[in-house]
């Protein structure tokens, strides 16, 4: 009797797995798109939720702007460090916009809701980490490091 590895736990999980990530990254892609065009554009929904965070009437540009490069440098080929703040940027957005929810004094589902958007940037990282894994870890060009001379 002989056992057949393609039904062994091992295998089907990897095809699953990287479909998750492609997933995550997909979907996050999808959000900052979606979240940076309602930035520029301002509707008045948008104009409520930043008055009553007690931002200024201007910050859904410079955001909306921010998050539209982060969304450009992590949808095509870019530097490595270029997309690691892309990231870093984008997950300092969905803490802070959860701080200003608990600052203003809104309810615990409304200070938690960036939270979950929060799990699929993190699961798009795990997927942009695990890509780069034997990839070389050269400098971006015009960046001096600490070994260069």
């Amino acid at each position: 009797m002989s056992l057949n590895y393609s039904m062994t736990l091992g295998r089907p999980r990897r095809p699953l797995i990287h479909g998750l990530f492609t997933a995550a990254r997909v979907l996050m892609l999808m959000q900052l798109a979606f979240s940076s065009t309602m930035l520029l554009l301002r509707p008045s929904i948008v104009m409520t939720v930043v008055r009553h965070l007690g931002y200024p009437d201007y910050f859904p540009l410079g955001l909306g702007a921010a998050k539209f490069l982060a969304l450009v440098v992590l949808a095509v080929p870019s530097p490595r460090r270029l997309k690691e703040w892309a990231y870093a940027g984008a997950t300092f957005d969905l803490l802070a916009a959860s701080v200003s929810h608990f600052a203003v004094g809104d309810s615990l589902v409304r200070c938690l809701s960036p939270l979950p958007i929060l799990l699929i940037l993190a699961g798009s990282y795990v997927s942009f980490v695990r890509g780069d894994k034997g990839k070389s870890k050269e400098p971006m060009r015009g960046v001096a490091t600490s070994d260069s001379g």
